[in-house]
């Protein structure tokens, strides 16, 4: 994945998947003031969800990480936005779903869909 992710940016409706996306070597370019507000667990500004969806059409942003277990408008409408732009979403959660067999198995399935969202599929 590593080879994948060399040159390539994402962005993240949440911190979930920080560590991961770091260790694959992807550069995070989630704009600093959605990035804040989602770490506060506040709503990012009007301003901050221009600014993301900004990114996303205009290619700063190759990959969109998104948390699947998140509530509210602003991921869905930032979803949204990154499948008008064509930028490739990755579903992650923060806990094992209910049905993955092991910690490993839901791990190895969210690095499958970014190495797929990366052009890596197999």
């Amino acid at each position: 994945i590593q080879g994948l992710a060399a040159g390539k940016s994402y962005a993240a409706t949440e911190t979930v998947f920080d560590y991961t996306a770091a260790a694959v070597g992807l550069t995070d370019a989630t704009p600093e003031g959605y990035r804040d507000a989602a770490s506060n667990e506040s709503d990012p500004s009007s301003g901050d969800v221009a600014a993301f969806e900004a990114a996303l059409s205009d290619g700063t942003i190759d990959v969109l990480v998104y948390n699947t277990q998140t509530e509210g408008s602003v991921p869905e409408q930032l979803r949204a936005a990154a499948e008008a732009a064509d930028v490739p979403v990755v579903e992650v959660t923060e806990s094992v779903p209910d049905g993955d067999d092991s910690f490993v198995e839901w791990q190895l399935a969210q690095l499958q869909q970014l190495a797929d969202a990366l052009g890596g599929g197999q």
